[in-house]
């Protein structure tokens, strides 16, 4: 199933997305442990090198960030940092999305919470896009991370 998905910027994804098997996952009741476990797990899937050293701590203004991908909501959850500047691969975990905006100053910050996105786009929050979910759609987090590929691959043609 392919879709289209308009970034802020005006750019058109086409996104081909596949369905995946992996079970809707409450995060929030996982310890520090499994969440690393689960991020990894999730990130692998896409072919993303994630490695326990390349999780950090964020501090204030310590780089820009092309884009950043987070999963759980604004108070809880995890994200991707896509840098031309840091390793990739990067998990920023248990940690509001108003810190992490802080720390890394993305130019383009998509949240998912359930079939909703949140778009920030430099620093502005830009509004939502609703994704009705169907039978065919990907699981959320899988759904976002397809969206978030095929924005890494956009900006690396660049």
């Amino acid at each position: 199933m392919k879709r289209d998905y308009t970034l802020p910027d005006g750019t058109v994804i086409e996104v081909n997305a596949k369905k995946e098997t992996i079970p809707d996952i409450d995060v929030s009741k996982m310890s520090e442990q499994e969440l690393e476990n689960h991020c990894v797990e999730l990130f692998s899937k896409f072919g993303w090198d994630v490695r326990k050293e390349e999780i950090v701590k964020l501090e204030k203004g310590s780089f820009r960030a092309d884009l950043v991908i987070g999963d759980g909501g604004r108070d809880y959850g995890f994200v991707e940092v896509v840098s031309s500047s840091t390793p990739e691969g990067m998990i920023k975990k248990k940690e509001s999305i108003e810190c992490i905006m802080d720390a890394c100053k993305p130019d383009v910050c998509i949240l998912t919470n359930g079939t909703v996105f949140d778009i920030f786009y430099k620093g502005e929050y830009t509004g939502t896009q609703e994704v009705p979910p169907t039978p065919e759609d990907l699981r959320r987090t899988n759904r976002l991370l397809a969206y978030a590929k095929a924005f890494k691959e956009l900006r690396s043609e660049e």
